[in-house]
C-alpha cells in the first residue's frame, strides 16, 4: 500500500513539475525585448529602361533585428520588429555571364510578427508569420552596369521557424530562420531594382519584463 501511495505521489509531482516548467516560459501579459544578428542571402535584379539585358547578383551579408513584443498567452505572442541589412555587395551577372560590375544593396524592414510557441519542453520550438514594409536602395558600379536606385518601399511578408532556450529566468537564447518576400515589381518607365526574396539565419536573445 505504501509503495502504491509513493508511486501516485511521484506521478502527481511529475505532472505539477511539468505544468510549472511550461508556465515558467512566459505568462500572458508579459512583454519582451529582443535583438538578433545573423547572415542574410538574396538575389536582386536590376532592370534598365529600354534594355532587354538581365542584370542579377547574389548579395549575402550581415543582418540584424531589434524588436519589442507582448505575450497574449503563454504560447501566443506578437512583436514589432525593425530589421536591417545595411550593405551587401555582389558581383553582377549580365545575361548569366560574369562582369566586372558590383551591386551594393541596403534593405530595412518594419514588420509585425505573430508567433506560436510549442511550450512544455526545455527547448521550445516556434513558428512565425508577419507583414510589414521593406525599403531598399542600391548602387551599381563597373563597366557592364552603372546605376543608382533611390530608396523605394513596398509591402513585405515573412515566415519562419526557430527554437528558444531559457538560459536564466526570463532570458532566452533564440535561433531561427526567416524567409522575407516582397511586392516589388519591374518598372516600365524608369530603371528599377527588384530585391527578390531574402533568406536569413539568426541568433539572438529575448528578455522578458
Amino acid at each position: 500500500l505504501k509503495e502504491i501511495k509513493m508511486k501516485k505521489l511521484k506521478i502527481v509531482s511529475a505532472v505539477v513539475a511539468s505544468v510549472v516548467a511550461s508556465s515558467a516560459f512566459a505568462a500572458a501579459g508579459d512583454m519582451y525585448g529582443r535583438v538578433d544578428a545573423g547572415y542574410a542571402m538574396s538575389s536582386p535584379k536590376v532592370h534598365l529602361v529600354g534594355s532587354t539585358d538581365s542584370f542579377k547578383s547574389k548579395n549575402n551579408g550581415f543582418t540584424g533585428n531589434l524588436g519589442l513584443g507582448y505575450y497574449y498567452t503563454d504560447q501566443v505572442r506578437m512583436d514589432v520588429n525593425f530589421g536591417f541589412t545595411p550593405s551587401t555587395s555582389g558581383k553582377v551577372k549580365k545575361n548569366g555571364k560574369k562582369t566586372d560590375s558590383k551591386l551594393k544593396v541596403s534593405t530595412y524592414t518594419g514588420m509585425v510578427n505573430g508567433y506560436y510557441d510549442f511550450t512544455g519542453m526545455d527547448v521550445v520550438p516556434y513558428v512565425t508569420v508577419g507583414l510589414g514594409l521593406l525599403s531598399v536602395s542600391a548602387k551599381a558600379s563597373g563597366e557592364a552596369l552603372t546605376a543608382k536606385v533611390k530608396t523605394k518601399t513596398a509591402f513585405a511578408y515573412q515566415a519562419g521557424l526557430g527554437a528558444a532556450y531559457e538560459v536564466t529566468s526570463g532570458v532566452f537564447l533564440d535561433a531561427g530562420y526567416r524567409f522575407t518576400g516582397n511586392t516589388f515589381k519591374k518598372s516600365k518607365s524608369k530603371s528599377s531594382l527588384v530585391p527578390g526574396a531574402s533568406h536569413a539565419f539568426l541568433l539572438g536573445a529575448r528578455v522578458n519584463f
